[in-house]
């Protein structure tokens, strides 16, 4: 993000201006004349004969209105919320973490939701950090203990272990975030400022925004939505209108700490990748491919490679400073964030065929991606 301001509990906070406006029938718009005055320029008005108004009207009483099916939001909430949680955990002393979701006196509470049948439930990393104990409630009264599986602070995604004949609830499905498109309905239901189970609607305001992990890692392909998020909704779902888990609402961009109706969620492909990997192993990787790029040239396609890590797959493969990726595996990329995208998409070990201009030559180089080194 260009611009940043103070950190919010559960986000970075930066400021950002935001101009609408509203037009509706019989408003009058107003012209500058020639002379410097303002007098009317046209008049809005409903383009409809009142004759043809009343005939309109009377087909209208005849006629049955079409049947729309729609899921309503306290549709989707009375089936996800009960696999919902609220996580509350004691840590070593007070997080100086700005994602950490407060409470001060060792104490933090997030949200979470059900994972799997196994006892698995999701959160974000930095729910859990630094945590010496957690607990999990799904009723509001009765408290199970939580273990933490694993963590990948460069995704902000945890992955916490308890009994499963404790869990009242079953999984929430998971959607593929690949298929969200911007105006979707996002429905997000968790715990802000401790109130338990609390949902409020809004829409995928944006795709593909980038966000800062506690690592102060890149997380990419992130789903931006004005569904009020505020402390406390970490870790909690982000779900569509047909009730599929569609992301994790990890931060918010604020002004002043509070909800501007701009928040983020990791997206359910990235938490699926790392959290699979965590619940088979305990930790989990990402693949790296080894270069620091850039935009390329205002009249140019692809992103420019500034420079190549050595030891990285790059570096085996032969990429070179001053190359310009256009395509990995066939798919164009154009902008740095793509690129990163499309290395986070495959695993460790996988190859990809990298479609590189060169001095004017056009190359294929085969790269084998790495494990990406931490961040801090």
């Amino acid at each position: 993000m260009a611009e940043r301001g103070r950190l919010s509990t559960v986000a970075v906070a930066t400021v950002a201006a935001v101009v609408g406006g509203a037009a509706s029938a019989g408003v009058v718009l107003i012209a500058q004349g020639d002379d410097g005055s303002s007098e009317p320029a046209a008049s809005i008005r409903p383009a409809v004969d009142p004759s043809d108004a009343a005939r309109a009207a009377e087909e209208s009483e005849s006629q049955p209105a079409p049947t729309i099916e729609r899921t309503s939001v306290g549709e989707v909430y009375a089936s996800a919320s009960p696999s919902v949680a609220l996580i509350e955990a004691t840590v070593s002393g007070p997080s100086d973490s700005p994602f950490g979701p407060g409470g001060g006196g060792g104490q933090a509470s997030g949200s979470g939701f059900v994972y799997d049948d196994q006892g698995h439930i999701i959160t974000n990393a930095h729910v859990v950090e630094g945590a010496t104990e957690v607990q999990v409630s799904f009723d509001g009264a009765r408290e199970i203990p939580a273990e933490v599986r694993g963590t990948l602070e460069s995704t902000d995604v945890a992955v916490l272990s308890v009994d499963p004949a404790e869990i009242p609830a079953d999984a929430l499905p998971i959607a593929d975030s690949d298929a969200v498109t911007v105006g979707d309905t996002a429905i997000a239901i968790g715990n802000p400022f401790g109130l338990e189970r609390t949902v409020t609607t809004g829409i995928v305001s944006a795709l593909q925004r980038e966000i800062q992990a506690p690592d102060g890692a890149p997380i990419t392909d992130v789903i931006q939505t004005d569904a009020a998020i505020n402390p406390g909704n970490s870790g909690g779902p982000l779900l569509d209108a047909a009730g599929r888990v569609i992301g994790i609402n990890t931060q918010i961009a604020s002004s002043g700490g509070g909800n501007d109706g701009v928040g983020f969620a990791v997206p359910s492909n990235t938490v699926t990748r790392v959290a699979d990997q965590l619940i088979a192993n305990g930790e989990a990787e990402l693949a790296y491919l080894g270069v620091q790029s850039a935009p390329a040239e205002s009249n140019q396609d692809g992103v420019l490679i500034d420079e190549v890590t050595a030891g990285s797959g790059a570096a085996a493969a032969g990429l070179e400073s001053g190359d310009v990726v256009t395509a990995v595996n066939g798919e164009a990329v154009n902008d740095p964030g793509e690129l990163t995208a499309a290395i986070l998409s495959k695993g460790v070990g996988d190859q990809v065929s990298l479609t590189v201009v060169r001095g004017g030559e056009t190359l294929t180089i085969d790269a084998t991606l790495g494990s990406r080194p931490d961040a801090g």
